[in-house]
């Protein structure tokens, strides 16, 4: 008998009528415990700065012909991911991937940026190093953390030098953090519409944040899409600088030469004059070709220049995008409750143990 009792099983069921009796009789301790984690909700909500989101919403230019737009559409209503009839490495989907790169943050450093009561003009990097309210706990992980870390070997950038964004000192890694984490990006995969939103605790400077990184993406996409047909111009411009110089070097021998023997007669001197004439004319065939050239890959450019239709514009936001004051007392009075509930169930385990 004793040996079937050791090997009994026990398990916790907990009944809801029971509970709710034990919690009804509790009821004192339960209001105690909801209102002390509720007073300690409405400390922590109104110790969290205010903060503030702007955003823009742009649709790219479709860089594929109709047909493959058309089934790249039917493709993604079904979940598949279909690029017909485009050679491009960057496409709307990896939009995100792109501004939140280490080359793309490190441009946003020196963006100007001003609060809304003009108390403040400085930029984006000093905006957030100096300006910037932190609540209490984030101040006291950061000093406990800093006590317990060793200082980098990492000192700042010199005045003067540039930042390589592939070697970032502790500061500017820190600083790239803080930038990354205050942008979003979300690509709807069925339309290519691009949601991008900054968050400042500021509404001005999230306002001038978002038409920054949207200046920016644009920017990086037009000279990824026009690098090609850039150097291509380049080059023709180059030779048709030559071929400008040699025509009007052989038309300036021609016309000296005609001058000189207009009055000649000799056959000598004859040929040579229709010599220079054919080599001025040979110069300016290829000339003219170069200059045609020049202009097709000065419209090609244009051509593949994108464009972006900005569906709708950033303003400056009104009301902070916090989490409402009310929901964050609510979830520590809930807290409160479930914690006590607990210590109900705890105290009263024998009552809630049963024989499996």
């Amino acid at each position: 008998m004793e040996q079937i009792e050791k090997n009994a099983h026990y398990t916790l069921r907990v009944g809801i009528v029971d509970l709710f009796m034990l919690m009804l009789k509790d009821w004192l301790w339960m209001t105690v415990f909801c209102v002390a984690t509720a007073a300690f909700g409405v400390f922590v909500a109104f110790s969290i700065p205010k903060v503030y989101r702007s955003n823009v919403m742009l649709a790219p230019e479709e860089a594929q012909g109709m047909l493959g737009g058309n089934v790249s559409s039917l493709a993604s209503m079904v979940g598949l991911d279909m690029k017909l009839g485009t050679n491009d490495a960057i496409y709307p989907e990896i939009y995100p991937s792109v501004m939140h790169s280490t080359d793309f943050l490190v441009q946003l450093f020196d963006t100007p940026v001003a609060t809304a009561d003009g108390s403040v003009k400085t930029t984006y990097r000093n905006y957030l190093a100096k300006h910037q309210k932190s609540t209490w706990w984030n101040d006291a992980v950061k000093a406990t953390l800093g006590a317990m870390k060793p200082k980098p070997a990492t000192t700042g950038r010199p005045a003067g030098v540039p930042i390589d964004p592939g070697h970032l000192t502790y500061e500017e890694d820190l600083l790239a953090q803080a930038v990354d984490a205050s942008i979003k990006c979300m690509v709807d995969k069925k339309t290519d519409v691009i949601d991008i939103s900054v968050e400042a605790q500021d509404p001005l400077v999230a306002k001038t944040m978002v038409d920054s990184v949207t200046s920016q993406l644009q920017a990086y996409i037009t000279d990824y899409r026009t690098r090609k047909a850039r150097a291509d111009l380049a080059y023709l411009e180059k030779v048709y600088d030559e071929a400008k110089r040699q025509y009007d070097a052989a038309r300036h021998n021609y016309a000296v030469a005609s001058t000189a023997h207009q009055d000649v007669v000799m056959e000598t001197a004859r040929s040579m004059v229709k010599a220079l004439e054919n080599d001025m004319q040979l110069k300016y065939s290829i000339f003219s070709q170069v200059a045609e050239q020049k202009q097709l890959a000065q419209a090609n450019v244009q051509k593949m220049t994108p464009a972006f239709t900005i569906i709708r514009n950033s303003t400056v936001p009104i009301k902070h995008s916090n989490m409402p004051k009310l929901i964050i007392v609510a979830m520590f009075a809930f807290l409160g409750f479930f914690v006590r509930t607990m210590v109900l169930i705890a105290k009263n385990r024998n009552t809630f143990i049963q024989k499996a």
